[in-house]
């Protein structure tokens, strides 16, 4: 029997985090990589389509809705109109607005997840999209 190949490998799904929050960006990208996921970063929704026109291909979004500059509202109705596979990545809402999880149902994210969240809790919020 031959060992495998890097190609042959099972590559680590990528994680998209848009957050304007640099602490919980930096602090979640962190988390994400001890993990084993590649994680790719921005800091508002038009920063997240340059990440995709650049060829990220993330397996999950995390996306924050209220951000200066393209909000999370704007970048998701963006994301569904894209040509590429990209468009149906799953997107878990991770926001402190009260009302997160009425505006997470209201976009048709997959998932939501009020800040302050518990890190279990964002794991396997992400392991079960990945599951699907």
């Amino acid at each position: 029997m031959q060992p495998e190949t890097e190609t042959q490998r099972a590559r680590p799904a990528t994680v998209l985090v848009v957050d304007d929050d640099l602490d919980i960006l930096e602090a979640t990208s962190l988390l994400l990589e001890t993990e084993g996921y590649d994680v790719a970063t921005a800091r508002d929704g038009r920063e997240a389509l340059e990440r995709l026109a650049e060829g990220v291909r993330p397996a999950v979004i995390l996306l924050d809705l209220m951000m200066p500059g393209m909000n999370g509202f704007e970048f998701y109705e963006r994301l569904r109109r894209l040509p590429g596979p990209e468009a149906h990545s799953p997107v878990i809402v991770i926001s402190a607005a009260r009302e997160a999880g009425r505006h997470a149902e209201e976009l048709g994210a997959d998932d939501v997840l009020a800040k302050p969240y518990e890190l279990q809790d964002l794991l396997e919020k992400i392991a079960r999209q990945l599951r699907h």
